[in-house]
């Protein structure tokens, strides 16, 4: 009886009745194998087996790449980031192309990624060492939407050149060199300073855009070119920094503190020269102290004769900076905004104008 049952449980799975759960299915299958040939069944097998060993070696695999990308893009590495930016979102209108790239290539920091906590500390470090930056106020960094694009901000206050100092060097057979500084008397790179403006046009309309150029050789053939004006400070005494430096002269902090007084002045691009060589009366006692030439183009130019400045802390009787001023005002308002090429000379040392011709 025992025999019995067991063959009748035989003939229930070699025989194509349903089974009462889903292992009929897999009967089916087995039959399927079977009737094929010896070759076929085993290229199956190979299958099955490649399956199961993908299966067994996918999570080592996903495990392995999961290391590999933190060393690869963890910290100090790009991450996903296979491009980054740098924006210069408080360039002056009056930087060249050329001076900004150049600021931007400052802020690159090798070996250190995008995602490196310390990325925004190094471009700061850096960037504030380049002498055309006078402050770092921040720098930051964004992921773009394509997630692939990482932009690093840095917004700074620059030096812009203000006037032209011409250096004699005895050393280089008394040639003169061209030194460009700001405001507060720090020199700058002269060979990327702006000295072109170039007057492009849009299209093919009468409108035009006004770009600044370092080099000559970069100007555009079409565009109308006028030179950046600079006044030339002439005799300063002691030998100019290093560029990024400041420039410790009193007789250069004198003749850029007079220029600050007229730069807004519409007469101010016909301010050609301050000469410093008898500042302090270190020449000539009784001479002036500071000139100014002004002329237009190559008109004749005129000596404008401004004196000494107020000692700090008063004591002294001179003319004020502010009525000198004020002179040059009225001339030129009575001149069509002329000073220069009217008159050989034009005196402010004293209670009235003097003016002299030849």
């Amino acid at each position: 009886m025992s025999m019995a049952k067991s063959t009748t449980k035989k003939s229930n799975r070699g025989s194509g009745r349903p089974s009462p759960d889903w292992a009929g299915d897999r009967s089916s299958l087995h039959r399927r194998i079977r009737s094929m040939s010896p070759t076929s069944r085993r290229k199956i097998r190979k299958v099955i087996a490649w399956a199961l060993a993908l299966v067994v070696t996918i999570p080592t695999v996903v495990l392995g790449m999961g290391t590999l990308e933190h060393r690869i893009f963890g910290p100090g590495r790009a991450g996903g980031i296979s491009r980054i930016h740098v924006r210069l979102p408080s360039r002056p209108a009056w930087m060249p192309d050329a001076l900004a790239r150049q600021i931007a290539a400052s802020c690159i920091v090798p070996d250190v990624g995008f995602h490196a906590t310390n990325l925004t500390v190094e471009v700061f470090r850096k960037v504030k060492a380049n002498p055309w930056v006078a402050k770092v106020h921040w720098v930051r960094k964004s992921v773009c939407d394509d997630e692939m694009t990482g932009v690093v901000e840095v917004y700074c206050t620059y030096r812009k050149p203000v006037a032209k100092v011409l250096f004699s060097d005895e050393l280089a057979s008394m040639s003169q060199k061209e030194i460009y500084v700001d405001a507060e008397g720090v020199r700058l790179p002269a060979a990327q300073t702006p000295k072109f403006l170039a007057r492009l046009p849009i299209g093919r309309t009468d409108e035009t855009r006004t770009k600044t150029y370092a080099y000559f050789e970069a100007i555009p053939k079409r565009a109308k070119v006028f030179d950046v004006h600079y006044p030339v400070i002439r005799a300063v005494a002691s030998d100019p920094p290093p560029a990024g430096q400041p420039w410790r002269s009193d007789d250069l902090a004198a003749a850029l503190r007079l220029l600050a007084m007229i730069v807004d002045k519409p007469y101010y691009d016909q301010i050609t020269v301050v000469d410093v060589r008898n500042f302090d009366g270190r020449v000539a006692p009784n001479e002036p102290h500071l000139r100014l030439s002004a002329q237009i183009g190559r008109g004749r130019p005129t000596d404008i004769r401004f004196g000494r400045l107020p000692i700090p802390g008063g004591g002294d009787y001179v003319v004020s900076p502010q009525r000198k001023i004020a002179y040059l005002d009225s001339y030129a308002q009575q001149h069509d905004g002329q000073l220069g090429g009217l008159n050989d000379m034009i005196d402010l040392r004293y209670d009235q104008l003097h003016v002299s011709r030849n």
